[in-house]
């Protein structure tokens, strides 16, 4: 009896012992399965972690590419703003250089015209100054010629008044013979013909002198358009 009993502690013990050990063997499990949660618990947060990191770090190089495109974008903007800014600033500049250079043609033209007005105009005065000189002149030896035939014209009437008076003279002293008047009456015609001549001499210079007064006028006008025409001509080329 003590031996079944003693048999029968050492069943139950056993028993004990053995769900004792299933028990830790239980907790062993559900410990390790605890832990092996843990881990996957932990692996998925350090995937989730990890995926966010890349989420955040795509998200990054994406905001950076972007604000990158962005500045790009500004930099091309700003240039071609500058570029607009200076092609507008050269054309503007040409065209006030076109400008100033147009408005220095136009003075230098004025200046070139009104040279070459002032040079007609004093040549026509020289040109006027000489016809007149020249005029004087013709009339001053015109004076001349007049008062020497004037002075001759005297001379023959008192040689002829003298002739007249001493053939009076001879005549009261004794009557004329015919060859004595045939002499005094060639030697009046004679006279009266040299006085003709004279004065159709002095009337031929007169004429003459006009008529090459009015060609050399005509000359100096002439001349002076011609130049006119040649400087106006040049101005236009």
């Amino acid at each position: 009896a003590f031996s079944a009993a003693s048999a029968l502690t050492e069943h139950a013990a056993a028993l004990r012992e053995a769900e004792a050990a299933e028990k830790a063997a239980e907790k062993a499990l559900e410990a390790k399965g605890r832990r092996e949660q843990r881990e996957r618990e932990e692996a998925a947060a350090a995937r989730e972690r990890e995926q966010a990191a890349r989420r955040r770090e795509a998200e990054r190089a994406a905001d950076e590419a972007r604000r990158a495109a962005d500045a790009a974008a500004l930099e091309e903007q700003r240039r071609a703003i500058a570029a607009e800014a200076e092609a507008k600033l050269a054309a503007e500049r040409a065209a006030a250089e076109e400008t100033l250079r147009a408005r220095e043609a136009e003075r230098r033209a004025a200046e070139e015209a009104q040279l070459a007005e002032q040079r007609a105009a004093a040549a026509a005065r020289k040109a006027a100054q000489a016809e007149a000189e020249r005029r004087e002149k013709e009339a001053a030896d015109r004076r001349a010629e007049e008062e020497k035939a004037r002075r001759r014209a005297k001379a023959a009437e008192a040689t002829a008044a003298k002739k007249e008076a001493k053939a009076k003279n001879n005549k009261a002293k004794k009557a004329p013979s015919a060859f004595a008047l045939e002499e005094e009456r060639r030697a009046k015609a004679a006279a009266e013909l040299r006085a003709q001549e004279e004065r159709a001499a002095q009337l031929a210079a007169e004429q003459e002198a006009a008529r090459r007064a009015e060609r050399e006028a005509a000359e100096l006008a002439g001349a002076a358009e011609r130049a006119a025409l040649r400087e106006d001509a040049e101005l236009a080329e």
